[in-house]
């Protein structure tokens, strides 16, 4: 039997792919075969799971606020040549706004 391990992190302890492999490795001492797709559901480690279930690599960028300030380097996951997908709001300033 195939069972379709999709278990997101446990909270400031265990990534959602570690997870996936205790479960599977469970699964498969008793004789069934494990699919792991670990999840994420917004928050801590959706980085992680959007990178392996995409297939993408993570690189530094740089990135200037709306108020043309330079913002620390961070990583985000590269999809393609042509996209880069942000993994928070400081990119557009949203948590450096003057209000």
């Amino acid at each position: 039997m195939t069972f379709l391990v999709a278990p997101d992190s446990f909270k400031g302890t265990y990534s959602a792919a570690d997870v996936a492999a205790a479960i599977g490795a469970g699964i498969e001492d008793g004789g069934g075969r494990v699919i792991q797709l670990p999840v994420a559901d917004g928050g801590e480690g959706t980085f992680d799971a959007l990178c392996r279930s995409l297939r993408a690599s993570a690189v530094t960028v740089e990135a200037l606020n709306s108020w043309g300030e330079q913002l620390p380097p961070t990583a985000e996951p590269v999809l393609s040549a042509q996209s880069v997908t942000t993994a928070d709001s400081a990119a557009p300033g949203l948590l450096s706004s003057p209000m």
